[in-house]
C-alpha cells in the first residue's frame, strides 16, 4: 500500500474572527496560529443582553474536515474568566474545517478555512551580497577604463595649472 506524502501543515496568515450562536449564547472569538498545524482559540459566550455564560460552563470544540474524510479533532477550552474560554488544537492538513462549539447542551457551527504553510528557504548572505558587489566592481572598472582613455594616470597627460595673472 502506498501513501501520498503529507502536505504542508495548515496555518493562518492572520487571526480569524469567529461568530455564531449556540442556543441562547452568542459566540464570538478568535482563532490564531501558533506554529504550523497548531492553533490557539479564544471564545466569549454571552447572552443577548451581554451577560457572560455562567461560571463553570463546559465548552468543547469539534472540528471536522469538509473536503476529505478523516477523523474529527476535539478540544476542551478552559475558562479563564466568566464567559471567556481558551484552548489550543492541532490540525493535520490545510483546507475547509467545520468548527462545532458545544456549550451547555447547545451547539454553534462555524466554518474555518486554513491555508498551506509556505516555508521560506534560508539564504546565504553571499547570495544576496555577491551580485551587488559584482555590479559595483564592474561599474568601477568602466569608470577607470573611461578615465584611462581620457589620459588619466599617464605622466604629462594633464596640463599643469598655473595661476592666471591678469595685468
Amino acid at each position: 500500500m502506498t501513501q501520498s506524502p503529507p502536505g504542508a501543515p495548515p496555518t493562518l496568515s492572520r487571526p480569524l474572527t469567529v461568530h455564531g450562536t449556540a442556543g441562547p449564547w452568542i459566540v464570538d472569538g478568535t482563532v490564531e496560529r501558533r506554529d504550523p498545524g497548531r492553533f490557539a482559540v479564544e471564545l466569549r459566550l454571552q447572552d443577548a443582553a451581554g451577560a457572560p455564560a455562567p461560571a463553570g460552563s463546559t465548552v468543547r470544540l469539534t472540528l471536522t474536515m469538509l473536503d476529505m474524510e478523516m477523523p474529527s479533532v476535539g478540544a476542551t477550552l478552559a475558562e479563564i474568566r466568566p464567559g471567556t474560554y481558551q484552548g489550543s488544537l492541532s490540525l493535520s492538513m490545510a483546507g475547509r474545517w467545520q468548527m462545532v462549539v458545544h456549550a451547555g447542551g447547545n451547539t454553534a457551527h462555524i466554518p474555518i478555512r486554513t491555508e498551506e504553510t509556505v516555508f521560506i528557504q534560508p539564504m546565504s548572505p553571499w547570495r544576496v551580497v555577491l551580485p551587488g558587489v559584482a555590479v559595483v566592481l564592474v561599474g568601477m572598472g568602466f569608470v577607470v577604463a573611461g578615465l584611462r582613455r581620457l589620459g588619466a594616470g599617464v605622466r604629462g597627460s594633464w596640463r599643469s595649472m598655473r595661476p592666471l595673472v591678469i595685468s
